[in-house]
């Protein structure tokens, strides 16, 4: 409409008639364009609400997207220093923290790191976000301190399991090699210096015993 309006300006010429039809209609038009603008920003931060309402934790990538989609066009409808951006981003970057800390406690490290991964790109100067980034280190390097303990305890007790058994069966060589790789991993392990040379000597004993029945 204002096309044709432009048009017929230009073959009439000067008409208060036309001029004043052509700015109404420039001025539904931008008002039109307001009205959708706003319904967008609206439609924008009532879906924002609802993912800080509502976070998706066992989703987490796909509801970081959708929070930053929204963040996205309200920056373009209302410019970057509109205040809901920042206050949204301070909120989720909280809220992925709350929950990250409740995953460290559970010991799931790696979903810990995610989520603070996250709050950090939403707001990387957020209270406590460094200091639950050093737990986080120091609760997985407990961990694995208290994981690799575990293992050596198995495996010293596998190897006394193993001695054990070998001699049992009169297997004196194979017996001294499980020793060996006991006193290899726990040299000072009091198995090494009362149990070990007890079923030793047994072996021999036996060993003799069956010789001299067989003399």
């Amino acid at each position: 409409q204002i096309a044709f309006l432009d048009d017929a300006l230009g073959l009439i010429g000067d008409s208060a008639v036309l001029h004043t039809a052509r700015n109404v209609a420039r001025g539904r038009k931008e008002q039109v364009a307001t009205e959708q603008r706003q319904q967008r920003l609206a439609s924008f931060r009532k879906t924002l609400d609802e993912l800080l309402a509502s976070p998706r934790y066992e989703q987490p990538d796909a509801w970081v997207t959708s929070v930053r989609e929204q963040l996205t066009g309200i920056r373009g409808l209302a410019g970057a220093d509109d205040t809901t951006v920042a206050q949204a981003q301070q909120k989720a970057a909280g809220l992925l923290m709350a929950r990250s800390s409740q995953l460290l406690e559970q010991r799931q490290f790696s979903q810990a790191e995610g989520l603070l991964k996250f709050a950090g790109e939403f707001a990387p100067q957020l209270a406590g976000l460094a200091a639950e980034r050093q737990r986080l280190t120091e609760a997985r390097a407990k961990s694995q301190q208290e994981e690799a303990a575990r293992d050596r305890l198995a495996k010293i007790e596998g190897y006394k399991q193993t001695f054990t058994a070998r001699a049992n069966n009169d297997n004196i060589n194979e017996a001294r090699a499980a020793l060996d790789d006991l006193r290899a991993l726990a040299p000072n392990d009091e198995f090494l210096t009362t149990t070990a040379p007890q079923a030793l000597s047994e072996i021999f004993v036996r060993l003799a015993r069956g010789a001299l029945a067989r003399a």
